[in-house]
Parts: structure tokens; C-alpha cells; sequence
């Protein structure tokens, strides 16, 4: 959100005021304003043609013409005693004009040069109205060049730009309610919020909170009555430093103080208008769209999508004021926080919708960064970066093949390049969160390579997680603290499957303790969201451990793992969080089918029920048309559950799930095509081969020889990936199986074609 500092002449409402108070129109003040510019011009006194540039907005010209104006005045100041007071005073309002020219025009550097020499020649004693003005004026070219700064340089200036403010109120007492008192005020207070966004732990919370503390003391004293653009520009701030302190909570607290800087933002607007104030207007409708999306993160369902609608309103309002011409950063602004809302909704969305939303999100944020630049605006740039690498992951997993695998490099440059702005040393919590990010597109980028790749993208990810695990102060920076612990559960997860024996077994036990970690802080109640998520992957590495092991302890590991499915599902429902909960369920799937191998009897037939059941829920979320790779893996699962289930039967029954099966099989195949998802590809064939070979054992004559050439056919087929030098286990089980089917072929009398 960006808070209300600045105090470029807004000239619109200059020449509205202008004509109210001469009964004229706001086009007749202008012409009148224009012609008295004009005259000015040719004047020979510097000053009087430095505000004649000013008014035209030549704010290069006018600084240079009132910097003359001082220099001289000074001169002349020296050269005559008596009259040197005046000279002095007349010298000071030029470096005003000067400063306030070089503000404008976004020289801030300048612009505080020219505001120190002002501050040369005023002390708090003789003039001090001058004095607070000059000091204020200081603050704002600290703060300003504070955001455009990094690290030390910036905390630097924020501190030098409070004690201008500080210095200022000893000058402008509380008592006569003025609106330069109300107006250094929030100064300061903005100065604090934006020194707590750069500090830690205690320090960050103290500032806040003393921003916050002065905002609600100008509220107690300035009424929308007396004063309505100072009180709705304290409104304003306040919901800026309210929506900071929820980032620094969580549930139920996050979401009243959101509400609240909501409520703050709606009051501003009744003095901010379209009509009277309109870059005002834009800014807080700015603010209130990134409240609301906030509020969206700590919702579900219904609730959260309405709130992410209104954030997206409120953000397409913004830029019919804030134009690229007219605007150029606050444009970026907007943009860079209308494709985080974008992106947002696509996660609860689905199919078409999702993909257009990211798409769109996508486009915004290269939009933001034509103005937010490396050399310009370092960190809006990296901001901008790491928002964009999220958005092209999100892409990416919603696409295949090798169009999925250029959008997740796309996004692994993106985050690498905000790393060269945020790093440990300058920008920690932002550093920590580009890494975080990082690290998740380098496994999605190892789930779709093969061979010394993947071990080197994991070994990546995995350096990454460890390090900002170990830099990061959970006390300080909790949430963030678990994501990681959730991130480098996942990549040792991944690792593990690529690992063999005790090697993968430890990694899983690592994995765990991970997942465990994390559940420390992610709560049902806090975070129910994450909590799911991190349910989910427990209950993946204890599936993935069941596999590694035998009797009873699989069996163990396989009973926590469903428990843990079924706790994500809790939260993660089919209504609310659509694609997670398909997730879920086929995962839930996967372990039940596993759970099944495990007993015997009716137990046995019960579990690839419901594992046969949780495929078919998962199926209604992940479709071809929305979700293809998960679609066919759901698929390839429901097949390999439907065979066993066929195992344990008998007759017709048996022959007709075997029939479902080879179907679930060819329609994976249809998206696990050999040149896109080659292993996925062959793991699919030999399960169809499988499956057709079971089909011949219950079958007669020809139709049995037809069944088991294609059941030959489709290992041959998987035999063509899984060789024996990349993939001796695989070659080794598919080799076994096309044993098995040639066998009873011999018998036949009939030779495999």
C-alpha cells in the first residue's frame, strides 16, 4: 500500500480551489494562473520567473532559476548589514522553491541539498514556522530517497527523515490542531512504518505499533468536520500501517486487522472522490484492493473469491486514473499488485478460467516491470520478479511438456534475478522468500528431468531450504520458518525416491521431522490452508517410508499416512479448494491400494473400494481438458487399483473391472505420450501389459493369443525407455513381465508378433 507523503502540488485541485475562492471556474483559474506564468517570465527578478516555471511545471528550470534567486539574495545579504535579515529570509524561500522544484521533478537528492542550505539560515527560535517547514521538507526527501534505496542506505535515511519529522512538531504544537501539526504527524508515522518494514523481531513491532499509536492520536483530535482531507488522509496511512501489522500476524488477528485498515480505506474515500480527488481516490483504491486480497489469503471458499473480486475491482478502478503517461510508477504499482490478485483467484479456480487468470497475471507484471527497473526502482523490480516466477510456475503446472519446462526455467530466472536485490545481508525476510520460491521451481523442474540432472537441480533445493532454515528465527518470522520446514520435507521426499535401502529411508525420516516441524506452527486453527498442505506431505512421506519397509511397521506407517490424508481433507474440500483436494484424494488412493497388499479377506476388499472410490473422486476435479498430467495419472492409478480388485474376483465381475482398467490405462496414455512424459509413458504400458495379460488368462483360443501379442506389444513398447543401463530395476520388472506373457503363448502354440 502507499501512504500519503508526498507534497508535489497537485494542480488540478489548485486551480479548483483558486476558483472557489473567486467564484470562478476551475478552466478560468487555470487561464488566469497561465497568463499571469507567461508575464512572470519575462520578468528580471529570478524568483518571480522561477515560479512562473514551476506553475508550467518546468521544475528542472525553476529550481535552477530559484538557486540562482538565493545565491544572490545571500550575496546581497553580505554586501548590505542592515538589511541582511531580510536578504537571508528572501534566500531561505527561494532554496524552498528550489527544493520543492527538485522534488517535484523527482530529483530528491537535489531537492535535499537545496532544504539543508535553507536549514543553514533558520533556527527553531526566530522563525519558526519556516523552520518546521523546512524541516518537514527534509524528512520527505529522506523518505523518499529511503525507497529508492536498499539495506543500510535506506534505514540511513528513514532514521535522519523521523528526526526531521521530530524536530518539526517541536514547532507546531498539538494545542492549535494546525494542519501542518496533522500533516507532520502522519509524516512521522509513515516514517516508522516504513523504518519496521525494514527491521526485526521487537524493533519492527515497536515501530509499528508507534505508528499506529500516532495516527489514532490525529484521529482522536482531527475530525472529518474540521479538517476532511487531513482526516481522510490519516484514515488513509492508518489502514497502511494496520495492513502491516496483520502481515506480521496470523487467523483470527490477521483478519481483524485487515478489516479494520478496510474500514479505514472505505472512510477515506468520502472525502477521496473520483470526481474532486482523483489521484487521491486512485491511491486509496490502490490500498483497499491489496487489504482486500490479504483478507482473501485468511478466507475460504465463497468468502475468499468475493474478497479477491472486490480486490480486483477496487485495483481496475486505480488505473483509470493511474495511466503509464500520467503515472508512470504508481502504474507499476497497481499493476505489479492486480497480477497478485490474478494470481491468487486462479489457485481457487479451475480449467480455462485458471489458466486465463494466470495469463493475465503474467502480462500484468511485465507490464509493472517496463517502469519498475533494475537501475530505476531496484526492489519494486525484484518484487516484481519473484511475483512473476510464482505466477510462471503456476503456469507451468497447468501445461506439459516442454511448454511446461520453458515456463519453469522462465521462472527460476525470474527468481534469480530479485536475488540480486534481495539479499541475505540487505533484504533477509525478502531473500528468504525468493529462495523459498526458488527452491519450489527447481523440484517441480526435477520432477520432469531424468538421470544426473535431477540429482543436481534436488541438490539445489535442498542447499537452498537448509540455509534460509538455518538463517531464519522462528520467534521472528514463523510462517515463513514452517514453509521452508514444508519445502525441504519435499525435497528430501523427492530425493529419497531417487536414493536406494537405508540412504532413502533416513531421507524420509528426515523428511518427516521436516513435515513435523512445520506442524509446530501451521495449526487448523491458525492456518488451516498450509496445515492441510503439510498433512498432505506428511502423509506422503510415511507412504513413501511404508514402501521401504516390511510387516507390521509398513502397516503402521501405511494407517498414519491415511490418517494423515483424511486430516488435509478436513480442511482441503472439494468445494473450497478444488484441485488440492483432488490431490488429496489421489493420494489417499494410492496409500489405501498399498494398505490393501498389506491384509487379507474382506479387509483387504474394502481398502481397493475406497481406493478405487478416491480415484474416482479425484477424476471429477482432474479432467483432460483442465488438469491432462494429473488427469492421466489419476488414471493410471484407477487402473492398478481396478486389476487388483479383478485379482480378488471371479467371472464376469472380474473380467469387467479388468475391462475398466485397460481403459483407464489407454486413457492415460493419450496425455502420457512417449515424447512428452517418456517414463510415465512406459510405466503405463507395462501396466496395460499386465492387465491385457490378465485378461488372456481368463479368456479362450484366439481371443487369448490377441490379448497376450498385445500384452507382449506394450512391454516391448516400455522396453524401449526402460533400458538396462538408465533404468536396470524398471528394465529388470518389465523384462520379467513380457516373460510371463510369451510363456503361455508358447503353450498356445502361437508366436508373439
Amino acid at each position: 500500500p502507499s501512504r500519503e507523503m508526498v507534497q508535489v502540488l497537485d494542480f488540478p485541485m489548485a486551480f479548483r480551489a483558486v476558483a472557489n475562492q473567486f467564484k470562478i471556474t476551475p478552466e478560468e483559474a487555470e487561464r488566469v494562473v497561465r497568463n499571469w506564468a507567461n508575464e512572470k517570465r519575462e520578468s528580471s527578478d529570478l524568483t518571480q520567473q522561477a515560479k512562473a516555471e514551476f506553475l508550467a511545471r518546468n521544475y528542472s528550470k525553476a529550481a535552477e532559476l530559484a538557486n540562482r534567486g538565493a545565491m544572490d539574495k545571500l550575496a546581497t545579504g553580505e554586501r548590505f548589514a542592515k538589511e541582511g535579515t531580510y536578504w537571508i529570509a528572501a534566500a531561505v524561500k527561494d532554496f524552498h522553491l528550489a527544493g520543492e522544484s527538485f522534488y517535484s521533478d523527482g530529483k530528491f537528492e537535489k531537492a535535499l541539498d537545496q532544504f539543508e542550505r535553507a536549514c543553514t539560515h533558520v533556527s527553531p527560535n526566530e522563525t519558526q514556522k519556516i523552520f518546521g517547514s523546512t524541516q518537514n521538507w527534509i524528512g520527505l526527501c529522506h523518505c523518499q530517497l529511503a525507497i529508492r534505496s536498499e539495506g543500510v542506505s535506506s534505514r540511513n535515511h528513514l532514521a535522519a527523515g523521523a528526526s526531521a519529522f521530530s524536530k518539526a512538531l517541536k514547532v507546531y504544537p498539538r494545542e492549535q490542531l494546525s494542519h501542518e501539526w496533522v500533516s507532520v504527524q502522519n509524516n512521522l508515522g509513515n516514517a516508522l512504518d516504513m523504518q519496521a518494514n525494514r527491521s526485526k523481531g521487537q524493533e519492527s513491532v515497536h515501530l509499528l505499533k508507534g505508528a499506529v499509536d500516532i495516527f489514532y492520536e490525529v484521529l482522536t483530535v482531527c475530525k472529518y468536520e474540521q479538517l476532511p482531507q487531513d482526516w481522510a488522509s490519516t484514515q488513509c496511512n492508518l489502514g497502511v500501517a494496520l495492513s502491516d501489522q496483520a502481515s506480521r500476524s496470523e487467523g483470527p488477528m490477521a483478519l481483524k486487522l485487515l478489516a479494520n485498515s478496510v474500514s479505514c480505506y472505505r472512510e477515506a474515500l468520502k472525502v477521496y472522490t473520483y470526481e474532486q480527488l482523483p489521484l487521491d481516490w486512485a491511491r486509496v483504491q490502490n490500498n483497499l484492493g491489496a487489504a482486500l486480497r490479504d483478507q482473501a489469503r485468511w478466507s475460504k471458499g465463497p468468502e475468499a473469491t468475493r474478497l479477491l473480486d472486490e480486490a480486483l475491482n477496487a485495483f481496475r478502478k486505480a488505473l483509470k486514473v493511474r495511466t503509464r503517461e500520467q503515472l508512470a510508477r504508481d502504474w507499476a504499482t497497481t499493476q505489479n499488485n492486480l497480477g497478485v490478485a490474478l494470481s491468487n483467484k486462479s489457485n481457487l479456480s479451475e480449467g480455462p478460467n485458471a489458466i486465463n487468470l494466470l495469463s493475465d497475471a503474467v502480462n500484468a507484471y511485465r507490464e509493472a516491470l517496463q517502469v519498475r527497473t533494475y537501475d530505476q526502482l531496484p526492489e519494486d523490480w525484484a518484487t516484481t520478479q519473484n511475483n512473476l516466477g510464482v505466477a510462471l510456475k503456476f503456469q507451468a503446472l497447468r501445461t506439459e511438456g516442454s511448454k511446461a519446462a520453458g515456463l519453469l526455467a522462465e521462472a527460476a530466472n525470474a527468481h534469480r534475478e530479485a536475488l540480486k536485490v534481495c539479499t541475505r545481508e540487505q533484504l533477509p525476510h525478502d531473500w528468504a522468500i525468493t529462495q523459498n520460491n526458488l527452491g519450489t521451481v527447481l523440484i517441480d523442474q526435477a520432477n520432469r528431468s531424468e538421470g544426473p540432472e535431477v540429482a543436481r537441480l534436488l541438490g539445489e533445493a535442498l542447499n537452498i531450504y537448509r540455509d534460509v532454515v538455518q538463517t531464519l528465527d522462528r520467534e521472528e518470522f514463523p510462517q515463513m520458518w514452517a514453509m521452508v520446514q514444508d519445502n525441504l520435507g519435499n525435497t528430501l521426499r523427492i530425493q529419497a525416491r531417487w536414493s536406494k535401502g537405508s540412504e532413502a529411508f533416513l531421507l524420509l525420516t528426515g523428511a518427516r521431522n521436516a513435515y513435523r516441524e512445520s506442524l509446530k506452527v501451521r495449526t487448523q486453527t491458525q492456518s488451516p490452508q498450509e496445515w492441510a498442505a503439510t498433512q498432505n506431505n506428511l502423509g506422503a512421506a510415511l507412504s513413501d517410508q511404508a514402501d521401504r519397509c516390511q510387516g507390521p511397521e509398513a502397516l503402521q506407517l501405511r494407517e498414519e499416512a491415511v490418517m494423515a490424508y483424511r486430516e488435509a481433507l478436513k480442511v482441503r474440500t472439494r468445494q473450497q479448494m478444488p484441485q488440492e483436494w483432488a490431490t488429496t484424494q489421489n493420494n489417499l488412493g494410492i496409500t489405501l491400494n498399498d494398505q490393501a497388499t498389506g491384509n487379507q479377506g474382506p479387509k483387504r476388499t474394502q481398502l481397493l473400494g475406497e481406493a478405487v472410490n478416491a480415484y474416482r473422486e479425484a477424476l471429477k476435479v482432474r479432467t483432460r481438458e483442465q488438469l491432462p498430467e494429473d488427469w492421466a495419472t489419476t488414471q493410471n492409478n484407477l487402473g492398478v487399483a481396478l486389476s487388483d480388485q479383478a485379482r480378488r474376483s471371479e467371472g464376469p465381475m472380474a473380467m469387467q473391472l479388468l475391462e475398466e482398467a485397460v481403459n483407464a490405462y489407454r486413457d492415460a496414455l493419450k496425455v502420457r505420450t512417449r515424447l512428452e512424459m517418456p517414463q510415465g509413458w512406459a510405466a503405463t504400458q507395462n501396466n496395460l501389459g499386465t492387465a491385457l495379460r490378465d485378461q488372456a488368462s481368463r479368456s479362450k483360443g484366439l481371443e487369448a493369443i490377441r490379448l497376450l501379442n498385445e500384452a507382449v506389444g506394450t512391454y516391448r513398447e516400455a522396453l524401449k525407455v526402460f533400458d538396462e543401463d538408465s533404468f536396470p530395476l524398471q528394465h529388470h520388472i518389465v523384462s520379467k513381465n513380457l516373460r510371463l506373457a510369451e510363456a503361455p503363448l508358447a503353450k498356445l502354440g502361437a508366436s508373439a508378433f
